[in-house]
């Protein structure tokens, strides 16, 4: 979690894989002791919410999945 602390998600960051982008949203939504649910998930987008929380990203054959 030093990590996490450290190294906040922010607007602009770039993940290979859905799934590591999934796990840097859940590592920073445990940080703040906040339930998250998917909602929406397909192909090209993602948009996760909970209490005070929300992450959107889209993905792009060059630049992979980005943080919005």
């Amino acid at each position: 979690m030093t990590d996490v602390e450290s190294y906040r998600l922010e607007e602009g960051h770039h993940f290979a894989t859905k799934e590591i982008f999934y796990l840097r949203i859940a590592e920073e939504a445990n940080l703040r002791c906040i339930k998250v649910k998917v909602e929406r998930s397909d192909m090209t987008n993602l948009i996760l919410v909970g209490y005070n929380f929300y992450v959107s990203g889209s993905y792009s054959e060059s630049a992979g999945w980005t943080a919005h």
